[in-house]
């Protein structure tokens, strides 16, 4: 039996590095594009992006239909991505009580694309909607990917600042090396 307000463990799944995953480019409009990027914008799971991966995460968004009175999201249910409303309209509930509307340009189910966790809420279709899509292993590849390149742009800077460094401290360490062994071939030289 569930206790009432029994909370819900968290948690990331691991990523299958073995197999590679391919990138699917689902062609778009400007206007897609440019609203897909503008519901991003004010997400924080996309604030830390640069804009070459946000243009890579709008090009793998998915169009989806979704017709009159049919649930995207189901409270519950394990979530697979991230939505942006493009047509139409949404209700969402928690446990049955109804929390808000949303329209275009509005993005939802979000945490998913960071975790395998129960939806906390239920996205219902008012009307007949037209939908894009990000799933959670396209937008674990490609953040992923930046990272790596953001990770080996930074050790490479290191690399040659340490290079840098150690090559004018070798420098500098000969030059106090001969100036001591000068300093003490000629001491008490008159």
């Amino acid at each position: 039996m569930k206790r009432k307000g029994a909370r819900h463990a968290i948690q990331a799944s691991v990523a299958a590095f073995d197999a590679p995953y391919q990138i699917k480019v689902f062609p778009k409009p400007e206007e897609a594009r440019r609203l897909i990027h503008d519901a991003l914008m004010p997400n924080l799971l996309f604030r830390a992006c640069s804009s070459e991966e946000l243009y890579e995460l709008v090009d793998v968004f998915r169009p989806k239909r979704c017709p009159k009175h049919v649930d995207i999201i189901r409270e519950g249910s394990e979530g697979d991505g991230f939505y942006v409303m493009e047509k139409g309209q949404v209700d969402v509930f928690e446990k049955d009580a109804y929390k808000c509307s949303l329209q275009r340009g509005h993005g939802f189910g979000e945490i998913a694309l960071l975790y395998s966790c129960p939806r906390t809420a239920t996205v219902r279709a008012k009307e007949e909607c037209e939908l894009w899509m990000l799933d959670r292993q396209a937008f674990r590849e490609i953040t992923a990917r930046h990272k790596r390149n953001r990770l080996n742009m930074k050790m490479s800077l290191l690399a040659k600042v340490c290079a840098c460094f150690l090559g004018q401290w070798f420098t500098c360490f000969t030059c106090v090396i001969n100036a001591n062994v000068y300093a003490s071939n000629h001491t008490g030289e008159n």
